[in-house]
């Protein structure tokens, strides 16, 4: 029997062991109803049923499916995906139907039951967790319970899905809709499979940590001649600004016996210690409303402004301390956060979760561990820990500059455009003719010329980035990541810098009154962006709301982007029987593993779909983009070694990187 769609749900283990990766987790039911209101549960434990028998009737069931229905069905995917079962052609998510309808501001109401509850379904009963708090697990609770709980929740899912989809229909979320949802079952797949980790990296990484840690406080001990612990909020306070701390320290005293023996003994003590600061001063925005005291975090460390060489170092010192104690915690974990290594699987993989309904522009995010909280470009001690396994390659294919191109396309400015056409180089322009660097030194024979230029040119790339979100003179004066130019110098940019694009302000003007006559925005894919409630007398709510304004819909179409490009590939490969595994979405990148007797194949195929995202946003959504689009592929042994390549390059890339390995 064919059916046009079933609405599944399944149940494992109760948590934390509840995914296939997990050590101990099982599966221990499934339910189906169909399209008629009748349902079927099958349950896993052996004393119940016949685990074969059951598995044979629900692949029969799915493989005469056309589209399945659940709620957060990425988790259901997962153990279809891990017991190899079919998975129909289609999918259909009602948590990611409601965050599209809702114009992804519902991020907390998107449970079951407050779902069901918008649409008057009324809610499940969840007796199951009060057996799973007892500690008590999934096999073990009465089946009769048990059986009513799966009943509920694909009963409700499916009267939801059934209003769901006219309003999906009527708002004309469809195409945005149906990416969405064919990006849910290749991240099931993506959370399955895992990114190859190298534990004996990330160790060696850690103890190199320690050293390079211990290093940086003894050399600032040296320079201000005190004895203090960076780590120490309180101590930093007094070194960088002045004042008094305590700190630990041992007292020699005397002791008298009977005897009259004296006897030289030791104890702890708190000992103050007066510092006169090194000449650093908090701006009163870096002062703690509820303590009074000033901050030492890395963000106002790093807008410290340095009068000498002594601060340079000092300063330079306490950001790398900074660092590296970001990235330490990253791999080791920090303050009851898990880092990588508590959760590396026994296949010496990390599995993390890649959420599709967390974020306000449609992007994906990462948890239960970050996966994407890695440097977007340049090596990184973090990345390198990625390693694949022999015989295989990492390929790193990015969407080249992808949000100044959504916002030349969303803007339409013609000297953006052409620019991007005629393959100008924009930020090289933008350093001399508004930035006054001298163009003739971006190629001097002299190093030291070219990288003053380098720099130059990386903070015109950084403020022209934010300038396509409304960013302003005032601001880049006062940030910690700029240099230290006087505010008219500032000015002379961001002026400069919208005549030269005039039509980017414009579209900024009319996407804000727009929005304010509205409330809300529709990206070329169709998806409605809201930006909260605001309070138009509050100047600093109205700076964000603008921000939020000109940045949500850029970064909401780029995603889209992506994820077209991401769902064409996976396709492509499919049907070449190219066995390669997308193991992490970063920023705007999709990171491969594969053979790498496929690697020219993988890197061509990802190449080519780049190039045709305009034709693939035209074929789903009806949108012509007159701007190109293109991407960069690097491939490397591990992600955080990796180099620019081209389907031709690869044998001598690798090979280069072979020789500096050994």
């Amino acid at each position: 029997m064919k059916f046009p769609y079933v609405v599944l749900d399944i149940e494992a283990s109760k948590r934390p062991c509840f995914k296939p990766w997990h050590t101990g987790a099982f599966l221990s039911s499934v339910g189906i109803e169909f399209p008629d209101f009748t349902s079927k549960t099958w349950f896993f434990n052996p004393l119940v049923g016949d685990e074969k028998k059951n598995l044979q009737e629900i692949v029969e069931i799915l493989s005469n499916t056309e589209e399945l229905v659940g709620h957060n069905i990425k988790y259901d995917l997962l153990w279809l995906l891990h017991l190899n079962l079919h998975i129909p052609p289609r999918v259909y998510c009602t948590m990611i139907g409601e965050y599209l309808l809702k114009g992804q501001q519902a991020t907390g109401e998107l449970s079951l039951n407050s779902v069901a509850s918008f649409y008057g379904e009324g809610q499940k009963v969840d007796g199951m967790h009060e057996w799973w708090e007892r500690g008590v697990n999934t096999d073990k609770i009465p089946i009769s319970l048990h059986q009513a709980y799966l009943k509920q929740d694909v009963a409700l899912t499916h009267r939801i899905y059934l209003k769901q989809k006219e309003r999906i229909l009527k708002f004309g979320l469809k195409p945005v809709a149906d990416l969405t949802m064919a990006m849910t079952p290749i991240l099931a797949q993506v959370e399955l499979t895992g990114a190859p980790f190298s534990k004996d990296k990330a160790i060696h990484f850690l103890e190199e940590a320690k050293a390079s840690t211990a290093k940086s406080n003894q050399r600032l001990q040296d320079i201000i001649g005190i004895e203090f612990n960076p780590s120490s909020s309180t101590q930093l306070q007094a070194i960088l600004y002045g004042g008094t701390f305590q700190r630990d320290a041992v007292e020699t005293y005397e002791v008298t016996l009977k005897s009259g023996i004296v006897k030289t003994k030791t104890r702890k003590i708190k000992e103050n210690v007066v510092c006169p600061g090194v000449g650093f001063e908090c701006p009163s925005s870096g002062i703690s409303k509820k303590t009074g005291k000033p901050s030492v975090n890395k963000k106002l460390i790093a807008s410290f402004k340095c009068k000498n060489k002594q601060q340079e170092e000092i300063k330079e010192l306490l950001l790398q301390r900074s660092l590296t104690e970001k990235m330490v915690s990253t791999i080791a974990g920090q303050n009851g956060d898990k880092g990588w290594l508590s959760v590396l699987s026994d296949d010496n993989r990390l599995h993390g979760n890649f959420n599709q309904t967390f974020t306000k522009t449609g992007r994906l995010s990462s948890s239960d561990p970050n996966m994407q909280n890695l440097p977007r470009s340049g090596t990184s001690p973090l990345k390198t820990v990625f390693e694949a396994p022999p015989g295989k390659v990492i390929i790193n294919a990015d969407l080249a500059q992808i949000e100044w191109r959504g916002a030349v396309e969303l803007s339409r400015d013609q000297t953006m455009l052409d620019e991007l056409l005629h393959d100008f180089n924009i930020h090289s322009d933008n350093a001399v003719k508004l930035l006054g660097a001298n163009a003739e030194d971006e190629h001097s024979s002299d190093e030291n010329i070219r990288k003053k230029f380098k720099q130059i040119r990386t903070t015109a790339k950084l403020c022209s980035f934010r300038l396509l979100y409304g960013g302003s003179a005032y601001g880049f004066y006062m940030s910690p990541d700029m240099p230290n130019y006087p505010l008219k110098k500032w000015e002379y940019f961001v002026d400069g810098f919208y005549e030269k694009y005039p039509r980017l302000k414009e579209w900024h003007a009319e996407m804000q009154a727009k929005a304010f006559e509205q409330g809300y925005l529709r990206t070329p894919s169709g998806r409605f962006m809201h930006y909260g409630d605001v309070d138009f007398s509050d100047d600093k709510q109205v700076k964000e709301w603008k921000r939020q304004v000109c940045n949500y819909s850029v970064q909401s179409f780029c995603a889209d982007m992506l994820n077209a490009a991401c769902v064409e590939i996976i396709r492509i490969l499919k049907l070449l029987k190219i066995d390669a595994k997308l193991i992490l979405l970063v920023h705007d990148s999709l990171v491969f593993e594969c053979d790498e007797k496929d690697a020219k194949i993988v890197i061509k195929v990802c190449s080519e779909t780049f190039k045709h995202i305009p034709d693939l946003i035209e074929q789903r959504f009806g949108y012509k983009i007159i701007t190109p689009i293109f991407g960069d592929c690097e491939i490397g042994f591990n992600y955080g070694d990796i180099k620019e390549v081209t389907e031709d390059t690869v044998e001598e890339v690798l090979a280069k990187l072979r020789n500096k390995d050994n």
